[in-house]
């Protein structure tokens, strides 16, 4: 049985305090957020945008909560396959690595369909995110995800709970990094959601902010409705591990989290993130034509018809589910939703297998 660790984040909606890198780097230029609606057609480019410029204007800034961000930890075993390079088993998802004979089947075009839908506010721009409600309900960690939160930096938001530190909890990132999509016309932030249960988001052409003469990245992560995720990588024009993490933290991989709010003295809130799980993927294996497959595995909170479905859930091996009869709801104790599990005193009168 593999642990689970969790990484503990905290910040005062009255106190703010900093303390890592990376929240430094949120505060220096704070992410904002826009949201999207769908549109039929899509309407002409603007002009080139020059860095920290923008031809329209900018949405209302996010909060400004920080975030103090802890170590991370990650769990792998290796296996081989004769379709694959590697599969790795990080408990909540089974990664593969397949060979470049696989991306003419995976690799999504994009400019061929046409309900494909160009972010205009995200590729005229730098450090921006946007808001997209997706066409079915994606199985997250085992939390059914609607609304997503697409960034410019190469990164996807799963979060409810908006705040400048999406970096750091709840994200699906193919390649997470200081890219500027507004830094040069062909470059485009798009999403494709035709309703037959894939939604596919596009960083096509995006260049890097502080390292531009890398050339242009292209890469999609596609999201299925049963949970799996893959992230096809185009065109990568230089090794993830010369990508500089001065001003934007460098990531490839999963995360989640689960939020404690807190009262103090009746006069403010205190929100503490607890990064319970994230999935690290090989620098060394993102290139032109990769393919990465992360394929969703049950969990407890999938299973809440009743404790006997619980308890003799394919899940129940891998993380001992129990069920608590005051939520109705089956759980291993470490997910989303773990203050209420918590406040109603599951962790004490939990019936286990």
């Amino acid at each position: 049985m593999t642990a689970i660790f969790a990484t503990r984040m905290t910040f005062f909606t009255r106190t703010k305090f900093a303390t890592s890198d990376e929240s430094q780097y949120l505060q220096h230029e704070s992410l904002q957020a826009v949201r999207v609606k769908r549109q039929n057609t899509a309407p002409s480019r603007p002009v080139m945008v020059q860095a920290h410029a923008s031809t329209r204007q900018p949405p209302s800034p996010m909060t400004t909560e920080n975030i103090n961000l802890l170590a991370e930890k990650e769990f792998d075993v290796t296996n081989s396959t004769n379709t694959t390079v590697l599969i790795y088993d990080h408990l909540f998802y089974h990664v593969q690595y397949f060979n470049s004979d696989e991306f003419p089947s995976r690799w999504v075009d994009l400019d061929a369909d046409n309900l494909t839908q160009i972010i205009w506010s995200l590729s005229t721009n730098h450090k921006l995110a946007a808001t997209i409600e997706m066409s079915f309900e994606l199985p997250f960690y085992g939390h059914m995800v609607k609304n997503i939160t697409i960034a410019t930096g190469g990164f996807i938001y799963t979060g409810d709970f908006i705040h400048q530190w999406m970096t750091s909890t709840q994200y699906i990132a193919p390649l997470m990094a200081n890219f500027a999509p507004g830094l040069h016309n062909d470059s485009f932030v798009r999403y494709l959601d035709a309703g037959d249960g894939v939604f596919v988001v596009e960083w096509k052409n995006v260049i890097l902010h502080d390292q531009p003469d890398y050339g242009n990245f292209t890469f999609q992560a596609l999201l299925y409705e049963t949970g799996d995720i893959f992230f096809i990588y185009e065109k990568i024009p230089a090794s993830i591990h010369n990508i500089s993490t001065l001003w934007h933290p460098v990531k490839v991989g999963l995360a989640d989290a689960y939020m404690f709010i807190s009262e103090y003295l009746h006069r403010y809130r205190q929100r503490t993130f607890y990064q319970y799980h994230a999935v690290k993927l090989d620098y060394m294996k993102i290139a032109n034509n990769k393919i990465i497959h992360m394929k969703h595995q049950s969990t407890c909170i999938t299973y809440n018809e009743g404790c006997v479905e619980c308890l003799e859930s394919p899940a129940n091996e891998v993380f001992r589910c129990g069920w608590c009869s005051q939520l109705k709801r089956c759980s291993h104790g470490v997910d989303r939703l773990k203050q209420d599990w918590m406040m109603a005193q599951c962790h004490e009168n939990v019936r286990a297998a």
